[in-house]
């Protein structure tokens, strides 16, 4: 191999791009320990398309791989060549080359092919249409003649069934191949490659129907040393602390020891590690101290070295594409209180090195990921890389391939991550057969035999070629002697490990059976479609979105100094960034007031780490203030010109900009705060408005009601207030300090005239907490946010100032507070004989009186508006059918003298204890009865007796709680629990409540339920949550009571991470997918959380790792749907991480079909009871805009149909969803909306024009363009992408018949090599029959 390529740089580039290409969607991992199975696929004989003489017809074939059990693709699309179709004239079967394609996996139940096949037709070598003649499904192991389905092989992943069939068969066989089992190491598992497909390290380069290997080498590593700066294992530190307190909850003392340093060697051919360790081929580094003068300065680093020799197979003597992969990773461990020492490994930076003899490189470090998609440490703070150098000695492989499994093809985890092997399969719920059990301990032995055949066969090769290739001297002697000591050690290490797999598999089969889960969600997560995930790698928009996603849910990010690193880098700033100084001398000059000019703390990332929640808990000061300031509002803009319809200045990218704002907030447990509308101080009239606009200056925000009344102050400030004392339950002020260190505020902004909601910005409220100070004022500019999570739209500045104050009540707070104070009853609890003796009392009544009597207390009530007599007597009957129990166990209540009080939070468990001994002197069974009228009224059960064995220990271990003697104890009859106690035995009893209905804040002291129930009806119980009481008792056999207990239950308002707005079709079903965001301290968990949901009409599940899918049928036009998912972390539902809130609202939806570059005009219509003034609004005003008169106020009339015209135009080849509504000018109410779903068709190309461009430079070219009409036009002309062709003019005068050339700018994207835009030029009156299209394919060399 060549020591010294000439260009490394456009290697690398070259390198990075083909494996982008390559990159797979993983299958599921099931049975990792097993050997994947090779299969080919072929397909052939496709018959019955159509002929066409005039036109060079062609196909292409597209394959994918199937999840039938998920509903999900994975791996990657294999697309064939353009295959020339040429018809028999017997039968019309297609003659061509047969395809083949090859895959290997473990696991293949439910795993089928997907076929698909798309036409082209050609006109002197230029595609003139492009169709998808059908798709099929092919099972594996079996070959059989298909007959094609219409439409596109993505109707798998929809909700919709597609079984109309077209007329075209063909023949798919997808069966066993072992020709494939010798090459199959350099393809990664389950990704499909097949004819066509460039393979470093297969003969020829390219796939063909004879696979063979080329020529492998192997690479000894050795003088390895690595300089890392000392700063390095403090940063550790900090990564390691903040690691803890997001998975543990633990911020306790930071004890960490670093057990090891390590290095990754593997060799990557663009596809997948070719070599047989993968990425467990590593070597242990020894540590030395070293100085190292750079400036003139001594600079302390950390050596880190390998005396011996690292060897990598795998590698190929074509010098194509391929490099070595350099991981650093240390292994810790650190201290968790109440859990012990804990182990992990963390990825220190890693590096694609082109193969040379001799290197010294820097590696890559983070924040980002690694190629194998490990996260890095955020090492940005380092002044100086870190860096390692070595030489590396190659040499050739004479050995054949054995059978058996390979090594890489286990994927390395770190240490704690959970084993595949030794844990049971938790999703599907099914068990392991006898057979397959039998089939994996079988191929655990033949893996144990094939790793000590390596073993010799590895020792065998590296004495021969140190043999024949170095000259024997003792010091080189050594060095070997090391190097195959340490490969034997690695060896047995991995024979060890697998002979542990072997042991807990055998293991698992018996005890397979013993595993329970309770509690699960109603949808698992599920890992993403190849679709979309295809879309995230390929898609430059879809990039932006998951970069926006990224920083929305962690800690803003520095710019690092790697060139390679760009692509990771994150645009949003999660949090904001603190004002500048030119930001504060604006708006110091502008007339903002003081009061956020005294005592401003600049707070920067790394003092929001070292906040504490224990010195902020300590403080006195325990009155909060929260005042929150918005101080401008800068738009992102893209300057469009005049001469663009509609007749609009200026857009932000493709939204209207707002002429009026306002903000929703979510704070805390307040409700959603709106605030009034908002104007810009500097941009009220047009002129100022384009001024700012253009020099890119903020709006200053001011209250609209400051111009119209000249009230007392301009700036928007609105405040929170949270007083413990009217507060009234204990632990208030730790509950909202909590709130401030985990979470985020979250504010909307909305367009105050089309009642369209702009962006959203997420601020982390950490910064805010005092520390001990009398207030603490954070100004933060933030980006905002679009609903989608795709684009950028501005940023808006904004002030929050945190002033603490004392107490009105310095006492502190607890049950027997006069706000919702416990009453202890000086009465015992009395046998239950006499209580019968004073109802029997009651009873002896006259019934009459009783009658009576209850009539009155009735008429007494409060009786809503619109009762009439009828409902009196109904209200009257439902009393009389209240059960006698109840009214004798109402009656208990009152003597009960153990009472709790209870807060509880929406979605959160609270646990409630009672405390009982056996008052007997023997053994009795005793009945535990929960009394709550809301389950038999509403049917909605909230508080439970924790009695099943497994879920009892983990509260009473989470809680310290008293141990039972038996945990099995009790016994469940329905509402009913039985349970037996020894003389004198103790026992304490644990009571989960936990609810998922919303408080309603009409209510603030106790209800009764069956009072409500009457009134409200069975609806509003179990919609809304209220203060009630439950009693629970504890009765002998015989019934009588013992012991018991009265919870007084007081909701706690809803607290919301984030509010999710969609908008869409009326009764459609629909799927909606949107990203996870958690709280500031939590930006992604370890495992994918459970979700819950409290709507039961819909399916919520996981579709990636970070993205959430909800699938449901869309209410009625003009209706909104309002629902929680919530996410936890255990199978409990204790430990809730994130409560986010869904707002569906269903719009009247049209379908359109617009032609590229052409104006449709189609008509809007609108019914009214009233007579209105509105004014229409579109989201997207570049491609649907209302023309005149209906760009103004309109006049609707009642009783009659209202008409609207709207043009659409579209430029792009996507499909467009655009929201337009209509808005009430006076009231500012939303009268109507729509939903347009805008699908584009191509016109027919005029003509073709074939460019050539260089690479590195823009670049003018002239074209002629002739007026074919026969009288003067004023011509438009339009570019479908204006960052790879831009027009220098876009308007031009042509005479009749006259010939002019048009000016171009042809600029290169990314790293493209072809481009295809296209041209469309129109008359200024908009006319179809002055239209043409013109296409340029472009060419960068």
């Amino acid at each position: 191999m060549s020591d010294i390529l000439d260009d490394e740089q456009a290697y690398l580039k070259r390198w990075y791009k083909f494996a982008k290409i390559h990159k797979t969607i993983p299958p599921p991992k099931k049975d990792t320990h097993l050997e994947s199975l090779c299969y080919r696929i072929k397909i052939r004989d496709i018959c019955n398309i159509p002929t066409k003489k005039e036109v060079q017809q062609s196909i292409r074939i597209l394959l994918n791989l199937y999840n039938s059990t998920s509903k999900e693709f994975f791996g990657r699309t294999y697309e064939s060549p353009f295959l020339e179709l040429i018809y028999s004239q017997a039968n019309q079967q297609l003659e061509h080359p047969e395809v083949f394609c090859y895959f290997h996996l473990r696991q293949i139940e439910s795993i089928q092919v997907a076929v698909e096949i798309v036409l082209f037709e050609k006109k002197d070598q230029v595609i003139q249409n492009r169709q998808i003649v059908g798709w099929c499904l092919g099972d594996i192991g079996q070959e059989m003649k298909y007959t094609l389905k219409r439409g596109s092989s993505r109707f798998l992943i929809s909700n919709q069934s597609n079984s109309e069939t077209v007329g075209q068969t063909m023949w798919v066989e997808v069966v066993e191949n072992k020709e494939f089992t010798q090459i199959k190491n350099l393809i990664p598992e389950g990704c499909l490659c097949g004819y066509g497909d460039e393979v470093l390290g297969v003969h020829g380069y390219q796939i063909i129907s004879q696979l063979a290997l080329t020529q492998e080498q192997i690479a000894y590593v050795t003088s390895i040393e690595i300089l890392v700066p000392t700063s390095v294992d403090l940063l550790i530190q900090e990564y390691l602390k903040k690691y803890k307190e997001v998975k543990y909850k633990d911020d306790g003392p930071n004890e960490v020891h670093f057990l090891a340093k390590r290095l990754v060697f593997t060799f990557h051919n663009g596809w997948n590690y070719t070599n047989t360790r993968g990425l467990n081929n590593f070597i242990t580094l020894e540590e030395s101290s070293f100085q190292k003068s750079i400036d003139n300065q001594k600079i302390d680093y950390k050596k880190l070295t390998f005396k011996g020799a690292l060897d990598v197979n795998g590698i190929y003597q074509e010098p194509k594409l391929g490099v070595f992969i350099i991981q650093l990773e240390y292994d810790v461990e650190f201290m968790v209180t109440n859990l012990g020492k804990q182990r992990t490994t963390v990825l220190c930076g890693w590096l694609p090195l082109v193969p040379k003899s001799t290197f010294e490189e820097e590696f890559i470090i983070g924040p980002g990921r690694s190629l194998s998609n490990q996260v890095l440490v955020d090492l940005s703070d380092i002044k100086y890389p870190i860096t390692i150098s070595g030489k590396i000695n190659f040499g050739s492989i004479q050995t054949q391939h054995l059978p058996g499994p390979m090594i890489n093809q286990q994927v390395y985890q770190p240490m704690d991550a959970p084993s595949l092997v030794k844990l049971p399969e938790q999703g599907g719920g099914q068990q392991l057969g006898m057979d397959d059990d039998q089939r994996k301990i079988k191929q655990l032995e033949n893996t144990l035999k094939q790793l000590q055949q390596d073993r010799q066969v590895s020792a065998t090769n590296l004495a021969m070629d140190f043999e024949n290739k170095l000259k024997i001297d003792k010091q080189r002697e050594q060095e070997y002697q090391k190097m195959v000591e340490t490969i034997k050690k690695q060896h047995e290490e991995e024979i060890q490990k697998i002979l542990e797999q072997y042991e807990d598999l055998k293991k698992m089969m018996t005890d397979i059976n013993q595993t329970q889960q309770q509690y699960l969600t109603k949808a698992q997560p599920t890992s993403a479609s190849l679709l979309g995930q295809q879309q995230v790698l390929q898609d430059q928009k879809e990039l932006e979105k998951w970069r926006i996603i990224e920083s929305m849910t962690s800690v803003p990010r520095k710019t690092f100094y790697k060139t390679q690193q760009q692509d990771l880098m994150v645009e949003a700033q999660f949090g904001g960034q603190a004002l500048s100084r030119g930001d504060i001398a604006f708006l110091s000059q502008n007339g903002v007031r003081e009061l956020f000019i005294q005592h401003t703390d600049y707070v920067e990332n790394d003092e929001i780490k070292q906040k504490s929640l224990q010195y902020e808990l300590a403080d006195h000061r325990q009155a909060i203030t929260v005042f929150i300031q918005l101080l401008s509002f800068k738009p992102r803009i893209t300057m469009k010109s005049k001469d663009l319809e509609p007749t609009v200045y200026h857009y932000s990218e493709e939204s209207r900009i707002p002429s009026r704002l306002f903000m929703i907030v979510n704070f805390y447990d307040f409700p959603e705060y709106v605030t009034e509308p908002l104007i810009y101080e500097n941009g009220f009239d047009r002129s100022s408005y384009t001024r700012c606009l253009e020099q890119s200056i903020p709006f200053l925000l001011i209250r609209e009601q400051f111009l119209k009344t000249g009230a007392s102050y301009k700036e928007p400030v609105f405040k929170f207030e949270v007083e413990p004392s009217s507060i009234g339950y204990p632990k208030a002020y730790k509950y909202f300090c909590e709130y401030l260190f985990n979470k985020c505020v979250t504010i909307e902004i909305w367009d105050y005239d089309s009642m369209m909601i702009f962006g959203t910005i997420r601020l982390p409220l950490r910064q805010l907490l005092r520390q001990g100070q009398d207030a603490s004022v954070v100004m933060r500019k933030a980006d905002i946010i679009d609903k989608e999570f795709k684009k950028i739209k501005g940023e808006l500045q904004v002030l929050i100032k945190c002033v603490g104050k004392e107490d009105r009540v310095t006492e502190v707070l607890d049950n027997n507070s006069q706000m919702k104070r416990k009453v202890i009853s000086t009465k015992k609890v009395e046998p239950l004989h006499i209580l019968e003796d004073e109802e029997k009392e009651i009873i002896k009544q006259d019934p009459n009186e009783r009658i009576k009597e209850r009539i009155k207390r009735i008429r007494r009530q409060e009786v809503p508006n619109g009762t009439n007599s009828t409902k009196t007597l109904m209200e009257i009957t439902k009393r009389k059918d209240l059960s006698k129990n109840a009214f004798v166990h109402s009656v208990i209540q009152s003597h009960l003298s153990d009472e709790k009080v209870i807060h509880p939070f929406f979605g959160k468990v609270e646990i409630v204890e009672l405390e009982f001994r056996n008052p007997y002197a023997t053994g009795q069974n005793f009945v535990i009865c929960i009394d709550d009228q809301e389950m038999k009224c509403s049917g909605i059960q909230e508080i439970h007796l924790i009695h099943q064995p497994v879920e009892w220990k983990y509260y009473v271990d989470l809680y310290n709680h008293s141990k039972p003697q038996e945990f099995n104890m009790i016994q469940a009859n329905q509402n009913n629990f039985t349970m037996f106690l020894t003389a004198k035995e103790k026992v304490v009893l644990l009571f989960k409540y936990q609810t998922f209905r919303e408080v309603n804040q009409e209510y603030t002291e106790l209800q009764k339920t069956e009072e409500l129930f009457t009134i409200k009806g069975k609806q509003f119980l179990t919609q809304y949550s209220y203060p009630r009481q439950v009693a629970v008792f504890i009765n002998t056999i015989e019934g009588q009571c013992v012991g018991g207990m009265r919870v007084k239950i007081f909701p706690h308002s809803n607290t919301i991470d984030h509010v999710y707005r969609f908008y869409e079709r009326d009764n459609r079903q629909v799927s909606i997918q949107f990203p996870a965001l958690y709280g500031y301290t939590v930006p992604a968990p370890d495992k994918k959380p459970i979700l819950f949901c409290n709507n039961e009409q819909l399916v919520v599940e996981w579709a990636n790792d970070f993205e959430i899918r909800i699938s449901l049928r869309m209410p009625e036009v003009n209706k909104q749907s309002v629902f929680y998912i919530l996410a936890y972390q255990d199978t409990y539902f204790k430990e809730l991480i994130a409560n986010w809130q869904i707002k569906l609202t269903s719009l009247a939806g049209i379908g359109i079909e617009v032609p590229l570059g052409q104006v449709q005009n189609t008509k809007l219509t609108v019914h009214v009871e009233i007579s209105r003034q509105v004014k229409f609004y579109s989201s997207h005003p570049i491609c649907v805009w209302f023309p005149q008169p209906y760009d103004q106020l309109v006049n609707l009339i009642p009783g009659k149909i209202n008409i609207a015209n709207l043009c659409v135009r579209l430029f792009t080849e996507q499909i467009h969803k655009v929201m337009v509504t209509c808005v009430d000018e006076q009231s500012h109410e939303l009268v109507r909306g729509w939903i347009l779903n805008i699908s584009p068709t191509v016109p027919p190309i005029s003509q073709v024009f074939d460019i050539q461009a260089p690479r590195d430079q823009m670049k003018t070219y002239i074209v002629k363009y002739a007026n074919k009409q026969n009288n003067e036009v004023l011509l438009i002309f339009k570019s479908s992408n204006t960052q790879i062709l831009k027009l220098v003019e876009t308007r031009y005068l042509f005479k009749a018949q006259q010939i002019q050339d048009i000016t171009l700018q042809i600029h290169r994207v990314g790293e493209m090599d072809k481009a295809e835009v296209k041209v469309f030029i129109g008359d200024e009156d908009r006319s179809r029959d002055t239209f043409d299209c013109l296409l340029f394919r472009i060419a960068y060399i």
